[in-house]
């Protein structure tokens, strides 16, 4: 009974141990487990926010090329504005000038006076005279009407005055408004004059490159006090926005110089606003803070 008892414990104690290995092996395999997953899933959500990243950036530079095909079409359609104009203003004026000429031929017809010419010889008159019965006869040759003995024909009619015929005869002057100029025609019509209006006193007066606030975007909030610098610099200085760009290559840093020389290529030149945007989409993602933690914790 006893080694029954005995055997029974034994085999117990055996299963006891096997139960703790195993739970030891599947406690093990667990963390394994996790720790694989948490491997993956670092890289899903860097690779979900490159895609965002780009997703954004590739919407700022269509927004952009939309913006530009624009300007191109409204320019045309001011310049064809403009070329109709001026040939309706052209063909106004070669109007006017016929009208004119024409008047003139017609107040020099109605000014002509025929030159008086001695009536020609009256057959009648001459069958008369060698008629028996012309010594009888006391012919007078009939004079010409009044309204045609003056220079200037007049008439019967009140309402036929030479003066109101003349009056009448004009030409008709034709009045076109004149085009005005609108702002977009003449953009620098609507600028106040800039204090640093050469662009070689401006470069003079902004500080050396060395003196810059440099971009690496190292800190969370890097990029919002980059662009807020070169906000600031173009506002005091009153530089136009194409100035800074020649300036960019030298104020990026790190990881961020990489980036703009990538992005450089790919997209080519830009004005500083697109810049801006183009920043913002990169560097306020969730990476680039996974980033600096994993940094952080390493």
């Amino acid at each position: 009974m006893t080694n029954k008892h005995s055997e029974i414990i034994a085999s117990v104690s055996q299963d006891m141990k096997a139960l703790k290995e195993n739970e030891e092996e599947n406690r093990t395999n667990s963390q394994e487990i996790v720790r694989e997953i948490k491997e993956l899933k670092l890289p899903l959500i860097n690779n979900s926010d490159n895609i965002i990243s780009s997703l954004r950036e590739d919407a700022i530079i269509e927004k952009q090329q939309q913006n530009s095909f624009l300007e191109e079409f409204k320019k045309i359609m001011i310049n064809q504005n403009k070329n109709m104009s001026n040939n309706f203003n052209a063909q106004i004026s070669a109007l006017n000038n016929e009208v004119t000429a024409l008047n003139n031929k017609i107040e020099q017809i109605s000014n002509f006076s025929p030159s008086k010419e001695e009536p020609l010889p009256n057959p009648w008159s001459q069958r008369v005279e060698q008629s028996p019965q012309s010594t009888a006869l006391n012919y007078q040759v009939r004079e010409r009407p009044p309204h045609l003995q003056s220079s200037a024909p007049r008439y019967n009619n009140p309402f036929m005055q030479d003066n109101q015929i003349k009056a009448a005869t004009q030409p008709a002057v034709i009045t076109t408004p004149a085009v005005m100029n609108s702002p977009a025609d003449n953009p620098q019509s609507a600028l106040q004059p800039s204090v640093y209006s050469d662009v070689a006193a401006i470069n003079k007066a902004m500080p050396p490159i060395k003196d810059w606030l440099k971009f690496s975007a190292k800190g969370e909030y890097d990029h919002i006090n980059f662009i807020k610098y070169i906000d600031h610099m173009l506002r005091v200085y009153e530089a136009p926005d194409h100035m800074i760009l020649p300036r960019l290559p030298r104020l990026f840093e790190g990881a961020a110089a990489e980036w703009f020389a990538l992005k450089s290529e790919a997209v080519g030149k830009q004005p500083w606003s697109i810049w801006r945007q183009l920043i913002k989409a990169r560097f306020s993602t969730r990476i680039w803070k996974t980033a600096k933690r994993l940094a952080l914790e390493k």
